[in-house]
C-alpha cells in the first residue's frame, strides 16, 4: 500500500500516493516539477488561483464550481474545455481511481470543500470555510475523512470574532447611528464574498438605494443570477442611502497603523 504524502509547495498543496498527484489551490509563481494528475479549486479569491497559469498544462483536469469558472472567466482565466471538471455540492467523480467529493465550504459564491479518497483513506481539504448561516450562504457540509487539511487564515486566536447574529446587530447599530446624525454610512469589504453580505445586510436595514462601486457590481450581479437570491436595490455611483465600497479600492488611501 503506498504512502500518502502531503506537502506545501511554493505553489499549493501538493498530495502524492505513488506516480499519482493532486494540487490544491495554486497560489505561488513557480512550476512544480511533478507531473499533475488533477488541480483542485476551493474557490475563486485570488489567494487561492493566483498561481493556476504556473502549473496548469492542457490536459490536466480542474475541479471546481461552476460559479467558480465563471469569476475566473471574467478575470479573464483561461482553460481547455475538456480539462474542465465542475462540482457542486454532492457531487462525487473518479480521476483514475481516485473518488473527489465536492462539499458545500460557505465561504464565498461556489466556494467548495473536497474529500479526495484514495481508496484506504481519506484526505479532506476546507479552502476557506465558514460554519455559520449568513444572510445570503449557507454554512458548510461536515466531512469525515481520515486526515483534515484546514485553511488556517483566521487561526490564530486574535481572530476570533464574535457569532454573526451579534456582529449583524452591532453593524445595524452602527449605521442606526450614522444615519441619525444626518450622515451616509459606508461599508468596505471585499469585492467578492463580504460585499455581496454587506449590500444585502444595508438594504434589509434602510430599505433604500444602496450605492455600490463597479467591481461590487460586478459580483453583486453574477450572485444574483447564479443563486437567483436578490441582494437589494442598489446602484453604481456614489449617490445612496448607505455606500458599500471595495476595500482594496480605499486601503491605498487609509492612514497607516500604529
Amino acid at each position: 500500500m503506498s504512502t500518502i504524502k502531503i506537502r506545501k509547495t511554493a505553489n499549493g498543496i501538493l498530495i502524492k500516493r505513488a506516480s499519482k498527484a493532486i494540487l490544491l489551490d495554486p497560489n505561488g509563481s513557480k512550476a512544480l516539477d511533478h507531473p499533475l494528475n488533477a488541480i483542485l479549486l476551493s474557490h475563486s479569491h485570488s489567494d487561492h488561483v493566483r498561481g493556476i497559469n504556473s502549473v496548469y498544462k492542457r490536459g490536466v483536469p480542474v475541479c471546481m464550481s461552476h460559479e467558480t469558472f465563471r469569476i475566473l472567466t471574467t478575470l479573464r482565466y483561461r482553460f481547455h474545455p475538456e480539462d474542465l471538471v465542475l462540482l457542486k455540492p454532492g457531487d462525487t467523480i473518479d480521476l483514475n481511481g481516485i473518488k473527489i467529493t465536492a462539499y458545500n465550504a460557505g465561504h464565498i459564491l461556489g466556494s467548495l470543500m473536497f474529500e479526495i479518497d484514495f481508496g484506504h483513506i481519506k484526505v479532506g481539504y476546507t479552502g476557506d470555510f465558514n460554519f455559520e448561516d449568513s444572510l445570503i450562504l449557507r454554512k458548510a457540509d461536515i466531512m469525515d475523512v481520515d486526515i483534515l487539511l484546514i485553511d488556517a487564515t483566521y487561526g490564530h486566536p486574535a481572530f476570533s470574532f464574535p457569532p454573526r447574529e451579534i456582529l449583524y446587530k452591532v453593524i445595524r447599530e452602527k449605521l442606526r447611528e450614522i444615519v441619525d446624525l444626518g450622515f451616509i454610512p459606508s461599508l468596505h469589504g471585499y469585492a467578492l464574498g463580504k460585499c455581496q453580505e454587506l449590500t444585502r445586510l444595508a438594504h434589509d436595514f434602510i430599505g433604500g438605494i444602496i450605492s455600490v462601486d463597479s467591481n461590487v457590481a460586478v459580483y453583486n450581479r453574477i450572485f444574483e443570477e447564479e443563486t437567483r437570491l436578490g441582494l437589494g436595490n442598489y446602484t453604481i455611483g456614489s449617490v445612496g442611502d448607505i455606500l458599500v465600497r471595495d476595500f482594496k479600492q480605499y486601503r491605498r488611501n487609509l492612514p497607516p497603523l500604529i
